[in-house]
């Protein structure tokens, strides 16, 4: 995957959320299918970074003691904060790019970024913020398109990236425990686990 063709991928746009909350994604790659593999408890603070119409978020916060939706867009935050009133789950929501999130220092156990970590201004900055927010032993979860479908072309959606330079730009902020593991969805994405000790 070239870095050229990874910054061409344009951020998600409001309007088109209702391709992220369709009846046929839900059938085909259930939230609750992710959240299942990465064990969120009762007793953990969860960021679902980069939430959008809150997909993800709302099964977040069926589970975990504490969720907080971000989003750079406020037209997603306000789509998902309606999404959590009609489910009537409790979710706090910030706006933020990552360089700056308004949460205090070792107050998170997990950071997830669904399609999200590609898409980031500065990626190094956002790390070094998701490191600052966490727990020690807190986890940043990302999942991202790693490799193409079987027919060997790129299906309509994220594009495909380099795990490698994740691991690398995170070791370089000073996650040291990094793991990679495939999700289980099926949809070609991969899961890069890193850990704060």
């Amino acid at each position: 995957m070239s870095e050229e063709h990874e910054h061409q991928h344009r951020p998600y746009s409001p309007r088109l959320a209702f391709i992220l909350t369709n009846p046929l994604r839900r059938r085909l790659d259930p939230p609750h299918r992710l959240i299942d593999q990465i064990l969120i408890t009762n007793e953990d603070t969860v960021v679902d970074f980069g939430c959008g119409p809150g997909y993800y978020t709302i099964e977040i916060a069926r589970r975990a003691k504490r969720t907080i939706g971000v989003d750079v867009s406020k037209e997603m935050l306000e789509k998902a904060r309606r999404a959590a009133t009609k489910t009537g789950v409790t979710i706090d929501f910030l706006e933020s790019n990552g360089e700056t999130i308004e949460l205090p220092s070792n107050s998170v156990d997990l950071i997830l970024l669904v399609h999200v970590y590609h898409e980031l201004p500065d990626k190094e900055k956002a790390l070094v913020e998701f490191r600052r927010i966490l727990k020690s032993g807190g986890r940043v979860v990302i999942q991202e398109r790693t490799r193409k479908s079987r027919l060997g072309q790129i299906l309509p959606g994220p594009p495909v990236v380099d795990v490698d330079k994740i691991v690398n730009q995170a070791r370089n902020v000073g996650f040291d425990q990094t793991k990679i593991e495939p999700y289980r969805g099926g949809d070609q994405a991969s899961l890069v686990i890193l850990r704060k000790t």
